[in-house]
This record gives structure tokens, C-alpha cells and sequence, in this order.
């Protein structure tokens, strides 16, 4: 015995598009956030957070917060004899996350503190010419130079 709910066809089986017009008709707001989730997840880690330092003004470090994918920006006046890059907390940081360094002037002594995991680099300056980028490695706990 078939019954007739929501002007669906007198059968047992609903057909594909009778139960995607019951999807899309009750759970749209559950779709919806599906696709954000998987927005967030997979397409905004490829847009990098914009991280901007003029040293002098805020003085000869700068630390970085846990982002997946962010680009320091260092614009100094002149050229610096030492600065100081603070890398992400270790615990906060996920596999593969992404750090690119570039700068608006040589820094002839630059140092790379992990704040808790190892830089694997003999990098100890920078110029304008020659951007950095350092991906991390969550199993080794490793910020690797993946630009030299």
C-alpha cells in the first residue's frame, strides 16, 4: 500500500530528484554551511595573510601569529644590521603551514627563532632580491626553507 506524502509519485522508491528536491528544500542551510566548511578548509589556506613590519617603528623583532599561509612583509627605511623573525608557537602550528619573508631592504644579520621547533636553515640575512618561504613540518617540528 503506497501513501501520497508532499505530491511525491504514488511508489514506494522516490526517485534521485524527488529526494534532492527534499534535501535542498529542508536542509539548505546544512549545504550551505558544508560548502563553507570545505571553503575555509581548501580554498582560503591558499590566500596568504598579509603580515606587515616597518622595523624601527616597532622595533627589531617581529613575531608571528598561527595562520596557515602568511607573507611577512618587512619594509625597513634602510638597510638593518640585525632583526629578529619570532616563528608561530610550535603547538599552534599544523602541518605544511606556510611563512614567506620578504624584505624592502637588505638585513645583513637575520635571526629565525622557531618559539619551540627547529629551523632547519643556514639562512643568516635576507636581501630585496631573494624572498625566504618556510613550511613546516608538524612530525619533525621543523620550519624547513622551501625558497632559499
Amino acid at each position: 500500500m503506497t501513501t501520497r506524502i508532499n505530491k511525491l509519485p504514488t511508489t514506494d522508491i522516490p526517485s534521485l530528484y524527488d529526494l534532492l528536491i527534499m534535501f535542498l528544500g529542508t536542509s539548505m542551510r546544512l549545504c550551505h554551511r558544508a560548502i563553507l566548511d570545505v571553503y575555509n578548509f581548501v580554498v582560503a589556506p591558499i590566500k596568504p595573510t598579509m603580515v606587515y613590519a616597518s622595523p624601527g617603528s616597532n622595533g627589531l623583532s617581529q613575531s608571528l601569529s598561527p595562520i596557515r599561509y602568511q607573507w611577512l612583509s618587512l619594509t625597513p627605511l634602510t638597510a638593518l644590521s640585525t632583526f629578529t623573525i619570532l616563528f608561530p608557537p610550535v603547538a599552534n602550528s599544523l602541518q605544511n603551514d606556510v611563512i614567506k619573508v620578504t624584505s624592502a631592504a637588505a638585513i645583513s644579520t637575520l635571526t629565525l627563532s622557531g618559539n619551540g621547533a627547529t629551523v632547519a636553515t643556514s639562512i643568516s640575512s635576507i636581501s630585496p632580491t631573494a624572498p625566504l618561504e618556510f613550511t613546516f613540518d608538524s612530525v619533525a617540528s621543523t620550519w624547513y626553507v622551501s625558497i632559499p
